[in-house]
């Protein structure tokens, strides 16, 4: 008897492999390389705990739509919409930038089937935030170059309500800096994301990402340290409450010398629903003096929450300085007795811890909207 689900995921492969290789932009490898990405031997493990074919589906039903932008009318910045195949710079999947990276076959279905994507040069300091606000709809793909020495911040927020399949790439040059802030707050919405980062000499990268569980959300970063003396500094909070369902996928490549890395994210499972966070840290051979950390801590303040956390290191030089930890674990209830003693009541008291426990990993533009919204799924 055919497995069910193993056939609509060969239909719903079939019909994006079709529409894909239909593009003008489509080329013969890229079509070959999607469809072994996308292939139920190669999707098994990364996609473990998120259905592949929820994404698929959407993006081959979804209408393609240009996320909302604030702030690219200063100076610094240049934006244009390309359509030619050759202003496309997809990293791991259509040029040899890194054979370790994981793969991004649903990002290179979306840039195809959109058939353009938005370039946004940056150019010096540029004064004010620039924001991307995602709705409903497969977004065109964004492409940020930060030329030399330049510096950006930016805000991204999705507020879609159903459907949503995001992606982003930025290429920081020779010392170049950017502050990222991003948040995906809204329950019912089934979406998906990328970002990856390149990072050339002495740059610098900082991400700070929020989010709550969603319908099926999966969020996928890769940080690619490039030049020597580049650092990436990843630093997140998250709730997952009720029945929703939030798969983190994080993965930092250091191919240089004397490169830095900090990740540090914590998580609270507030109901039913399932949190998946897999952070993977790569040491290639010629990276010696590479520092690396990640610490990934959750609570599970429901008894049937699930929370799945794998972090993982892989190192190919002896010179190096590298850490990675994860718990999972309960509030103390000797700290809920003492601050009971001190006059709160017991569910006074797991939100004060809840909310120390939180804003410990919540910084940057977005950390009041964060904090608030956090806290209140707490009781969800």
């Amino acid at each position: 008897m055919a497995n069910p689900v193993a056939s609509t995921l060969a239909e719903s492969l079939s019909e994006v492999l079709e529409l894909v290789s239909s593009s003008t932009l489509a080329t013969q490898d890229i079509v070959e390389r999607l469809g072994l990405s996308l292939a139920p031997s190669a999707t098994k493990e990364s996609w473990k705990y998120t259905p592949v074919r929820d994404f698929l589906t959407g993006i081959v039903t979804g209408d393609a739509v240009l996320p909302h932008l604030q702030g690219t009318a200063q100076s610094g910045i240049t934006t244009s919409t390309v359509t030619d195949p050759n202003g496309f710079t997809l990293g791991p999947l259509t040029a040899e930038a890194s054979d370790d990276a994981e793969g991004s076959p649903l990002a290179v279905a979306a840039l195809l089937l959109t058939g353009k994507a938005l370039h946004i040069d940056v150019t010096g300091e540029v004064p004010k935030t620039l924001e991307i606000t995602y709705s409903d709809g497969v977004q065109v793909p964004i492409f940020i170059n930060l030329n030399e020495n330049s510096s950006l911040s930016l805000i991204e927020r999705n507020i879609a309500e159903v459907f949503s399949n995001q992606s982003l790439y930025l290429n920081l040059a020779r010392g170049a800096r950017a502050t990222h802030a991003r948040a995906s707050f809204n329950a019912g919405s089934c979406d998906w994301s990328l970002t990856q980062a390149h990072l050339q000499e002495s740059s610098s990268y900082k991400l700070q990402q929020y989010y709550c569980g969603g319908g099926k959300r999966r969020s996928e970063t890769q940080i690619l340290l490039d030049g020597s003396g580049a650092t990436a500094e990843l630093i997140g909070a998250f709730v997952v409450a009720g029945n929703t369902h939030l798969d983190q996928q994080l993965l930092i490549e250091h191919r240089a010398p004397n490169t830095t890395s900090r990740q540090t994210f914590h998580g609270i499972g507030a109901g039913k629903g399932t949190a998946v966070f897999n952070g993977r840290i790569h040491i290639h051979a010629d990276s010696p003096g590479s520092d690396a950390q990640l610490t990934n801590k959750n609570l599970a303040l429901h008894p049937e929450a699930t929370i799945n956390t794998k972090p993982e290191l892989e190192i190919y030089t002896d010179d190096v300085k590298c850490s990675h930890g994860a718990t999972v674990g309960q509030l103390a209830e000797d700290s809920i007795f003492y601050l009971q003693s001190r006059g709160l009541s017991r569910n006074d008291a797991t939100a004060l811890l809840c909310r120390a426990f939180l804003k410990s990993c919540i910084t940057g533009p977005l950390a009041d909207e964060a904090t608030r919204v956090l806290l209140k799924n707490l009781g969800k």
